[in-house]
């Protein structure tokens, strides 16, 4: 049954969409391309973008200093500007003019005459409604819901492990999380180094007394400060809750006396060994 009014779109139009948030995005569609390019906002006949955002989701960051921002992936209607994960803060689209600044940095996304801070406010609604709600996990390890977090996902107390997807998303007993690290948005970048080498794989089984035995044997009893060093570093929360601290572990001597091979075999117990200060 077709809806009246539904024959002047595209036959790919939500129709009824189109009539509640009073515009509708064009797509790659051979049938239509001439008159509606891909990739465009279209309002009352006309372009009012030259490129789309599709939601990937609403992220709640929980340090209350924090700002929540909306997570997309930019397609522009010009062929040569690859498509572009970005983060959008609510500060981002406070009025058609921040919005439009904040768009054309980001590359060859450009708002058309007749877009308007009403406009803008339909394009909220929108997302709004089309974004799922994730809370961000902000720091790795034990979490309070019940699992630990690592880069490329989470594991149970019973050794299941749930990978991330692409976006850095996972859900977890009816509620929704999103890993930042390995996130398209982070994928190639300088950033979050340390956190990337946090992650989660199934590796073959040492019992501890025999690694610990075999360190000794090679390193001396030198080795009986790195163990109580590593049963620290396991519980720094509660060593911290007691003391108010957390020591350090200082290694020194003469060249070539084991400094390095005694370091890089205590980080080796916590997987891929991060960046050392020497």
């Amino acid at each position: 049954n077709k809806i009246e009014g539904s024959e002047f779109f595209p036959k790919y139009v939500n129709y009824a969409e189109a009539v509640k948030y009073g515009f509708w995005e064009t797509i790659n569609d051979p049938d239509y391309n001439q008159k509606y390019p891909p990739h465009q906002y279209i309002m009352n006949n006309e372009p009012i973008t030259t490129f789309v955002l599709k939601p990937l989701g609403f992220i709640d960051d929980p340090d209350p200093l924090a700002e929540t921002y909306r997570n997309f992936l930019a397609k522009s209607t010009f062929g040569d500007q690859p498509d572009r994960y970005i983060q959008i803060t609510p500060a981002d689209y406070s009025s058609t003019r921040a919005f439009r600044v904040f768009m054309e940095n980001k590359g060859k996304y450009t708002l058309k005459e007749g877009f308007n801070d009403s406009t803008l406010r339909r394009l909220v609604n929108y997302w709004t409604e089309k974004s799922d709600y994730y809370k961000k996990i902000r720091y790795l390890g034990w979490q309070s819901e019940g699992f630990w977090a690592w880069a490329n996902g989470i594991s149970t107390p019973t050794d299941e492990f749930i990978p991330i997807d692409d976006y850095g998303y996972i859900e977890f007993k009816g509620m929704n999380y999103f890993i930042e690290p390995l996130s398209q948005y982070h994928r190639g970048k300088n950033a979050f180094d340390e956190e990337k080498k946090f992650i989660y794989t199934k590796q073959e089984d040492i019992e501890l007394k025999l690694f610990w035995d075999n360190y000794r044997k090679l390193l001396g009893d030198q080795v009986l400060l790195n163990f109580c060093f590593y049963i620290t570093a396991i519980f720094q929360d509660v060593v911290f809750g007691l003391t108010g601290s957390v020591p350090e572990l200082n290694i020194y001597g003469p060249k070539h006396t084991g400094k390095n091979k005694n370091a890089s075999l205590l980080l080796s117990l916590f997987g891929i060994p991060q960046t050392p200060v020497n």
